[in-house]
């Protein structure tokens, strides 16, 4: 884990206990605001029904975990995330067909969530370096992580760029939970990065930083074909033999760089996303073409 992170297996029975009180707290805020608004937008009353229903379903299995011991606390955890995570879905599907999101304003917002996750992403790289000596080969495997972190800012905000605007996204359910493999797949790999900054003195990585890194950017990976799918359906399957084709390459090199030195498995990795990077901006610049032709 992560300094700062709460480590769920050697976490104590209070903190765990601090933790579930605290969310517990913003989740019946949330609960709270919901019954306003539905006070005061009476249309809206039939779906704020289903979601005050379903989250405060959710909050009473994470109110039931705070007297629970370990690991039923963290299976009621994982029971009331799905069943919130599930009760979005219900709602648009009771909706009007032609009701959609806004398609400029839900890219923006997840955009600047996406900056804050990839900003902490970029600070494992400091942290990294204030955990070990400041020697050559731990100051490049350094500039090897910061330099995938802009291969992935890169290649979002293309993604985002194209977005904002101009395609239609429905419930904006599709393009919303794509981001958490996305998000995931990010927290996953820069914790990687500040591993292997701390390993670049070894032979070769310890199995669990190379499992941080390696899946990191496959979550990620997979997370890029699903906003190209749900964005841009007509050119989904040109998306997915590219990403097919890089997720090929990534698992190739990710069996070769089980016996690289951490340097050499950076910048294999660095790599293959720089390949990546520059495929999408020749597409991004032939599809801009075709538009203005």
């Amino acid at each position: 884990m992560t300094e700062g992170a709460l480590d769920i297996d050697g976490g104590s029975l209070a903190a765990t206990r601090a933790f579930s009180l605290a969310y517990l707290g913003a989740r019946i805020i949330l609960l709270l605001l919901l019954a306003r608004a539905g006070r005061h937008a009476p249309a809206a009353r039939p779906f704020i029904r289903t979601y005050l229903r379903g989250f405060g379903a959710g909050a009473a299995l994470w109110a039931l975990s705070i007297v629970l011991p370990a690991p039923a606390r963290y299976v009621l955890w994982g029971a009331s995330l799905a069943l919130e995570l599930a009760v979005p879905w219900q709602v648009w599907r009771s909706m009007h067909p032609s009701a959609a999101v806004s398609p400029s304003h839900i890219p923006e917002r997840f955009g600047l969530f996406t900056i804050i996750v990839l900003g902490e992403s970029i600070s494992a790289v400091v942290r990294g370096l204030a955990g070990t000596q400041w020697e050559s080969r731990a100051v490049a495997v350094a500039a090897l992580g910061f330099g995938i972190g802009v291969c992935v800012w890169w290649i979002y905000f293309r993604h985002l760029e194209r977005a904002i605007g101009r395609v239609k996204l429905g419930s904006g359910q599709p393009y919303m939970y794509s981001h958490i493999p996305l998000l995931v797949g990010i927290v996953v790999m820069g914790t990687g990065i500040e591993h292997a900054i701390r390993e670049s003195g070894a032979d070769l990585f310890r199995e669990g930083t190379f499992g941080l890194l390696w899946n990191g950017v496959y979550l990620w990976a997979l997370a890029g074909w699903l906003l190209h799918h749900v964005m841009h359906p007509r050119e989904s399957r040109a998306a997915a033999l590219r990403y097919a084709g890089t997720l090929a390459v990534l698992l190739a090199a990710n069996l070769a760089s089980r016996f690289l030195s951490p340097l050499s498995a950076m910048g294999l990795l660095l790599f293959c996303l720089l390949v990546l990077l520059v495929e999408e901006e020749r597409i991004h610049r032939t599809v801009a073409r075709r538009g203005n032709d």
